[in-house]
């Protein structure tokens, strides 16, 4: 087991922001789509889960900190200087020796992008930059948070495709919270509705 949580709360003073009574659990090799309202806990319940927010309950893992990774709905990053600048500065690395950034950068069609920087690139392409920073840390556990929001129909549809894609015959776990069920339908195993 991964990943459990008991009857978890959080409260931002006297509101309840989220509200879990039924245990949840995942295992390895699970993809666990969260979907729900505005307002409904999504990113509450990453932040709860990643110890970002205090909580009452119980969430129990075996995976180190440094086991989990983390897409956030909102990245920045510096316009000092061109992407690829940021990639091989953040992960300690270089592009031209990492075979494994070179198949990311490659897979999801960003070398094109590489001398831009952060501000020049559209959303599709910032989520895009995003998504390979984080599926270099190759994590037993990866939660992504609204990785297609602001984007067009279109993009966000390309996009799946490629996390789908990517994902097949991987045994990889992921928990990925979307407003959008279809892109949980493709992309998800089990799903988590949250209500109000």
């Amino acid at each position: 087991m991964l990943l459990s949580i008991e009857n978890l709360t959080v409260r931002y003073g006297a509101d309840t922001a989220l509200s879990i009574d039924s245990p949840i659990q995942i295992e390895e090799g699970d993809r666990v789509g969260v979907i729900g309202s505005n307002g409904a806990g999504k990113t509450t319940l990453l932040k709860a889960i990643l110890g970002l927010v205090p909580y009452q309950g119980v969430i129990r893992t075996g995976l180190r900190p440094e086991e989990m990774a983390v897409h956030m709905q909102f990245n920045e990053y510096t316009d000092a200087m061109p992407v690829r600048h940021i990639m091989e500065a953040v992960l300690g690395t270089r592009i031209a020796r990492d075979r494994k950034l070179q198949e990311l950068i490659a897979f999801f069609e960003f070398g094109d992008c590489l001398r831009k920087k952060y501000s020049k690139l559209s959303g599709g392409q910032k989520q895009r930059f995003t998504i390979i920073m984080v599926m270099m840390q190759e994590a037993a556990l990866t939660f992504y948070d609204e990785v297609t929001s602001g984007l067009d129909f279109e993009t966000r549809q390309r996009l799946v495709e490629k996390l789908v894609e990517w994902y097949r015959g991987k045994r990889e776990s992921f928990l990925m919270v979307s407003h959008y069920y279809e892109e949980l339908d493709q992309l998800a195993q089990k799903l988590l509705i949250l209500d109000r």
